[in-house]
């Protein structure tokens, strides 16, 4: 008895979880069938042209590759997926132009029509990805490569992955779904790239790209990822600038919402970043912005991978975290508009809401540090190795730590117009005559100052 009622449980579970992805799918088809029905594309190919049934049981792996295959060999640049179909594929579909020279604007364009494509495993064979976009191996590879409203899904044991792309620039990808799939999307070596309104559920890697510049995230949304969006570079300002990741949102990862490396130029600007260990992760990334971001329970870090490879000249405005902040190498940056709240003492080894290490020329301005739980020692804490640090409106629920002696710190900070309910205290009691503090004491409503002249 107690087997039969698993079973049927059990089966309840599965046919409560299909259920539910069949209807998100068709809600999806429907809206994207409705977006696209009415834009006619002249002399464009079928994949059931070249034998493929989308029925959802039928392998069509071959009848896309000999699509695709044609429409290279012919210079034809449309195929249309037929509207509310489901296509089964086993292995890697290329899109392969190489050995064709500079494409110069060559390209295709797949048009899902709401269809959607099944990545099944065959022989093990759970790596592929369901397109591969190759083309040669040269600089502004001019082509023009898109793919619109498809839906992608696993069965949610096995994880192939979605799109990769080596070097092929001017490519969209525009109002896909990937759910749960290994890697979704992995650009390398291209430029003027764009993902428009794309979903990331339950994948591995949502985007990745590696060494592509003058690119857009633009309105996309990754749920429940190991990591959603990774974009990576070497620090090079003529091939790694230009990154923007803008009007998406990216929440409950269980790895990072956001990771930026080795990047010029990057934006983040109208953002959600919430529900992670790590909502937003810079290393070593120059000349940035950061505006308008609502980053939920988590963490945000900058961090510097050595001297030279420093988060400089960053300005960042109207940031609200409710997680701690670690900034280090931040250089030469301004700060303003930054609410920091809901911090606590859990793997916060500084114990303080903001952490600063190796900050120099760093100007924050109206900066909101409240109520912090676990009874926190710090609102900010600044290591020995920090300086020329001004601060004007704080307002502040703990005091203001100084680490190391005034023999270990360059110096040069200053505090004026605040509200902090503790004080600004040193590690050894001391000050420079560089370090001045002006500020009110809201738990005895005292002006604080330490300026020269009151020493």
């Amino acid at each position: 008895m107690r087997i039969l009622f698993s079973f049927i449980a059990l089966y309840a579970i599965s046919y409560n979880y299909v259920t539910a992805q069949e209807k998100n799918f068709e809600q999806w088809s429907s809206k994207a069938r409705e977006q696209t029905q009415s834009v006619p594309v002249a002399g464009a190919l079928t994949v059931e042209a070249f034998g493929a049934i989308g029925n959802g049981n039928a392998d069509d792996t071959q009848a896309f590759r000999t699509a695709f295959t044609y429409a290279r060999d012919h210079d034809l640049s449309v195929i249309n997926l037929s509207s509310g179909k489901k296509y089964k594929i086993s292995n890697n579909i290329d899109v392969d132009y190489r050995g064709q020279g500079q494409l110069e604007r060559r390209g295709l364009q797949l048009n899902g029509n709401g269809a959607s494509i099944f990545l099944s495993v065959k022989n093990g064979n759970n790596g592929y990805f369901a397109f591969n976009i190759l083309t040669d191996d040269r600089p502004q590879q001019n082509t023009k490569f898109n793919i619109n409203n498809v839906w992608f899904y696993t069965d949610n044991v096995n994880r192939p992955n979605g799109i990769y792309n080596s070097h092929a620039c001017f490519t969209t990808i525009n109002n896909c779904v990937f759910y749960q799939l290994g890697t979704a999307i992995n650009f390398q070596y291209a430029g003027m790239c764009r993902f428009d309104n794309c979903y990331f559920w339950g994948c591995v890697d949502g985007i990745k790209t590696y060494r592509c510049k003058d690119s857009y995230i633009d309105g996309c949304h990754a749920f429940a990822c190991d990591k959603a969006f990774t974009i990576e570079g070497v620090n090079n300002a003529g091939s790694d600038g230009n990154i923007c990741v803008v009007n998406s949102v990216a929440n409950s990862s269980t790895q990072y919402n956001l990771r930026m490396k080795g990047l010029y130029t990057p934006m983040i600007a109208n953002c959600v970043l919430e529900q992670s260990p790590m909502n937003l992760f810079v290393e070593s990334c120059q000349f940035g912005k950061l505006s308008n971001v609502f980053s939920g329970p988590g963490n945000i870090a900058f961090v510097s991978t050595g001297s030279d490879l420093t988060n400089d000249y960053w300005n960042i405005a109207n940031l609200d975290a409710q997680g701690k902040i670690e900034l280090g190498g931040l250089k030469f940056s301004n700060v303003t508009g930054f609410k920091v709240h809901g911090v606590g003492s859990a793997n916060n080894e500084a114990n303080a809401a903001i952490q600063l290490s190796n900050c120099d020329e760093v100007n924050f301005t109206a900066l909101t540090i409240r109520d912090s739980r676990d009874q926190l020692a710090w609102s900010m804490a600044f290591a020995p190795n920090c300086s020329s640090i001004t601060i004007s409106n704080l307002n502040a629920d703990r005091s203001i730590l100084m680490k190391g002696s005034s023999s270990q710190r360059p110096g040069r900070f200053f505090l004026t117009g605040s509200i902090i309910n503790g004080i600004v205290i040193t590690e050894d009691k001391q000050y420079k005559a560089s370090e001045i503090f002006e500020y009110i004491d809201s738990g005895s409503n005292t002006f604080h100052s330490n300026k020269p002249n009151n020493h």
